[in-house]
C-alpha cells in the first residue's frame, strides 16, 4: 500500500504517517482509472484500517472463513482483504476469493 519503503521490510510508523493521505490518493486514482471488478488486498486489519476509513468505502457481507477479513464496496470496485497465505498454503484463499468473486458476479 505505502509506495515507499526500506528494501528490509515495511516503512516506519512516522513514514507511513507521512505518506498516508498520498497512498490513499493514488489508490484512490489507480481504482478509479483502471475501475476493476475487483481489488484483491493481502495484509491484515491495522495495516488496511487507514485505507478502509479514508476511502469511505461500504462493508458488504460475506461468510469466507478466516482467510478472507472483509468484503467491501468503493464506487464499483469489491474490494476483497484477505490475510497473506504463507508459502504452499494458498488454496484456501484461492477458493474463499473465487466464491465472492462468483458471487458478486
Amino acid at each position: 500500500m505505502y509506495k515507499i519503503s526500506p528494501d528490509y521490510g515495511n516503512p516506519e510508523i512516522d513514514e507511513r504517517v507521512y505518506q498516508l493521505d498520498l497512498s490513499v490518493e493514488l489508490l484512490k486514482r489507480e481504482i478509479d482509472e483502471i475501475k476493476p471488478k475487483f481489488c484483491i488486498i493481502l495484509t491484515n486489519e491495522e495495516w488496511w484500517k487507514p485505507f478502509r476509513e479514508k476511502l469511505e468505502q461500504k462493508k458488504l457481507e460475506h461468510n469466507s472463513g478466516p482467510e478472507v477479513i472483509s468484503f467491501e464496496e468503493y464506487n464499483d470496485t469489491k474490494i476483497i482483504l484477505t490475510t497473506r497465505p504463507f508459502s504452499g498454503s494458498h488454496e484456501k484463499h484461492v477458493s474463499q476469493i473465487l466464491k465472492l468473486t462468483e458471487r458478486a458476479k
